[in-house]
């Protein structure tokens, strides 16, 4: 559809690909995203129609493209209701510039509510025109920065700024520029604390939380909130995050309904607070996506003093396993989230059914008998279906004998009579319940007939007065047909919104090929500690808090973005490191002889578990020292450098927690490589670098013996969508297993106990590990370049 007679209409009425393909690239979508979105007609469609609006797509403000894509994709349909005046209007700011990526939401919720006849009320209310000098930015860093000076005095550069640029952001520089606050603020953050310190440099040492409840390691977003860092790494871990996004929701008494008594019944039924749900299906491990869909879900809800329902969207009985049920209730436990109620879609069969029925009386629905290719060929062709007219009364009947089960599987479906010439695809007759001959794992074999999806999820969303459906961009475009059925049956309708998948690199969490892993081999099963399922990671190490902090600082978009690994493992590295008890062990051992040290001596040398907290001090363990000990291969050369912390011959170094020696002497095998050195116990030297190690505790008895995983990514190529074949990008290298020496105290820690392994890395004791063969894995490593 185009409308106007504009030279840019004419561009865009051009059908051939080429030409569409230019537009898009106009825009500024590039190759990847561009091929994508032509694979969907409908979609493309809409961009193009919306990109009309430009005057000229050859000359845009900078990054304008991208924000037509974004009206197109995500405003046009919902805030502005395909309301062509509105998007021309919203279009023409966003092309010359006067309305930027900051102002697109203002400009947007406005025209929500209004014509945008009275322009000058759209630009106050979308920003347009506001601009601030440089000294009105100082001014206001100023009078904010001289208020909270005291707190910053007392943090420095460990200040989470953030939350100091968001508030400037919302109350006195309201759609300022950006960058430059940044700049502004930076400039004088640092005047105001001068240069930085060693102390400043150095990790932030958090005070240990006391235990509640597993959901205080940290909080959910609120929606496109992407939360700051507040440690020594903010802006190496800012860099890592998306660009926040400013969403508002509509709250519970604003969703208008197109018969005002059903928004009165709803507001009496729920109190008028917010109502979602996390609705996971039951048909595999829940993974590392699921983490964000719940932070938002139960954090959104609690944030607005609502609920939040778990619902099981059981509708598809030859998938689904009480295994998964089972997995997906106590991975929402584990992370920390409580739900005002757990359902089920199956709870509500019989409502359902009874809703199909008032559907084929009302002549807006019929039972078809098209195969599943023909029904494809026709829904692309726009063509009805030859049974799409066919008497009320013989669809009733038929539909009974599918309930009864009188009809074979694929023999017959029942199909919503919408549009079949929508440019939507989800409007043209979708399937409303098909017969399945397999047993529940819920409802048994009471039921033959199953809802689709599409029928049963949103008229569950209204049976559990939800008020706010929050589900990930590919759902779309289905909110089109989600509206069209909750109308037809003349339900309360919920504020639909869409937001962007978790996309993490070196990961997939496609279940077609989380599944192709475990069968073929690639991983030990589900809960593998390289799987990205939540049992995968939990095994790995990772905790609830680090997961619903890593969520937190992602934040919610809708912009599609692949977030690195490192920050997950920075997550991860933060809690632990302030939580996780310390210990000596060392993976590749070098054996070391004590010349002044009796062979039958053997002390007890107290070691701090928690080092990195001054009120924990008096809890130790006690490390052996004998003649005999071990140190990491790679802490010897026989050449020393500068630049080189460890041992080498005629250098002293102090062994961690214990005492200082210096290597005498070197022995080697044939071939020449160092099998043994040779130290003598000296005087404290307090400039020597300090090694860990692990000794025998008896003469004649090596250290005790473990076994240490230490996995890495599983996919070698960052962006794994991006490779031909994934099953080739598969990391050779995403397990080592290593024979390692440690202290007898160690094995004697249960499943899921967190160490750090003093200047090797953070670890986990596994689930399979036993005291007879201790198991632990690698969570993640130190910080790179950290000197431990």
């Amino acid at each position: 559809r185009v409308h106007g007679d504009t030279p840019q209409s004419v561009l865009i009425s051009m059908a051939a690909p080429s030409n569409t393909e230019a537009v898009l690239r106009a825009l500024g979508l590039d190759a990847k995203t561009t091929t994508e979105l032509m694979s969907n007609a409908a979609l493309t469609a809409r961009v193009l129609h919306v990109a009309s609006f430009a005057p000229d797509l050859g000359v845009l403000a900078d990054r304008a493209g991208l924000l037509i894509y974004e009206v197109a994709t995500t405003l046009y349909g919902k805030q502005l209701k395909e309301n062509d005046a509105k998007a021309a209007l919203l279009v023409r700011y966003i092309a010359d510039g006067r309305i930027k990526k900051g102002q697109l939401a203002a400009a947007a919720a406005y025209l929500q509510k209004n014509d945008g006849s009275d322009v000058a009320a759209f630009e106050r209310a979308a920003g347009v025109g506001v601009s601030y000098t440089p000294a009105q930015i100082a001014d206001a860093v100023r009078a904010l920065l001289d208020k909270e000076a005291p707190a910053i005095r007392e943090t420095r550069y460990h200040t989470n700024t953030g939350k100091y640029l968001g508030e400037l952001a919302r109350t006195t520089l309201v759609f300022v520029d950006g960058a430059a606050l940044k700049d502004e603020f930076e400039r004088q953050f640092v005047a105001l604390l001068g240069p930085k310190t060693a102390e400043d440099e150095a990790p932030l040492t958090k005070k240990k939380a006391p235990k509640t409840a597993p959901e205080t390691a940290a909080a959910a977003p609120a929606p496109g909130a992407a939360a700051k860092p507040a440690d020594s790494d903010a802006a190496e871990i800012a860099a890592m995050l998306p660009p926040a996004e400013m969403i508002v929701f509509s709250a519970p008494e604003e969703n208008e309904q197109d018969d005002p008594e059903l928004l009165r019944k709803h507001l009496a039924a729920t109190g008028g607070v917010v109502v979602t749900r996390f609705p996971p299906e039951p048909n595999g491990f829940p993974h590392i996506g699921h983490a964000k869909s719940m932070a938002l879900n139960f954090g959104y809800a609690k944030a607005k003093g609502g609920k939040c329902y778990l619902r099981y969207d059981d509708t598809n009985p030859e998938t689904e396993k009480q295994e998964y049920f089972d997995a997906i209730r106590e991975a929402v436990a584990w992370l920390g989230h409580e739900p005002c109620a757990v359902t089920c879609a199956s709870d509500y069969y019989q409502q359902m059914y009874d809703f199909a029925v008032q559907l084929i009386r009302e002549g807006k629905a019929y039972v078809d008998h098209q195969t599943k290719p023909e029904i494809e060929k026709y829904r692309a062709e726009r063509l009805n279906s030859p049974w799409r007219d066919r008497p009320v009364d013989e669809s009733l009947r038929l539909f009974e004998d599918m309930r009864k089960g009188k009809i074979s599987e694929g023999a017959a479906t029942l199909r919503l009579k919408m549009d079949m010439q929508s440019d939507n695809p989800c409007m043209r007759d979708l399937i409303a319940y098909r017969v399945k001959f397999h047993a529940h794992p819920k409802s048994g074999d009471a039921w033959c007939v199953y809802p689709s999806y599409d029928f049963e999820h949103c008229i569950v969303d209204t049976l559990e007065n939800i008020t706010h459906s929050l589900c990930t961009l590919e759902f779309g475009l289905r909110r089109e047909s989600y509206h069209w059925l909750l109308r037809a049956l003349g339900l309360y309708r919920p504020v639909v919104w869409e937001y962007s998948r978790l996309n993490v690199g070196h990961v997939v969490v496609s279940k077609r090929k989380l599944t192709l892993l475990v069968q073929e081999g690639f991983v030990d099963g589900w809960d593998d500690p390289r799987m990205p399922t939540l049992f995968g990671l939990r095994r790995r190490g990772f905790t609830p808090g680090s997961l619903n902090r890593f969520v937190d600082l992602v934040g919610v978009t809708r912009s599609e973005n692949l977030i690195p690994y490192s920050l997950l493992e920075h997550c991860l590295r933060e809690e632990l490191n302030a939580t996780a008890q310390r210990r000596l062990v060392v993976l590749e051992p070098l054996r070391v002889v004590v010349s002044n040290w009796a062979d039958d001596r053997v002390d007890l040398v107290e070691c701090p578990k928690y080092p990195q907290d001054k009120a924990r001090a008096a809890e130790t363990y006690s490390a052996p020292f004998s003649r005999v000990f071990f140190i990491e291969r790679k802490d010897f050369r026989t050449e020393d450098s500068k630049d080189f912390f460890g041992m080498a011959p005629g250098k002293t170094i102090r062994l961690k927690y214990s005492k200082c020696v210096k290597c005498t002497g070197v022995t080697t095998d044939a071939a020449g490589a160092v099998v043994e050195l040779t130290v003598e116990v000296v005087d404290d030297n307090p400039k020597a670098k300090t090694l860990h190690w692990v000794a025998c505790p008896e003469p004649g008895r090596l250290p005790r013996e473990i076994e240490v995983r230490l996995y890495d990514v599983l996919f070698l190529t960052e962006d794994v969508a991006s490779v031909a074949d994934w099953r080739k990008d598969v990391n050779p290298a995403s397990l080592t297993v290593m024979r390692a020496y440690a202290n007898d105290e160690i094995t004697l820690h249960p499943a899921e106990t967190h160490f750090q392994f003093e200047r090797v890395g953070f670890f986990v004791v596994d689930k399979a590990s036993t005291p007879m063969r201790p198991i632990f894995n690698r969570a993640c490593a130190l910080k790179t370049g950290k000197k431990e």
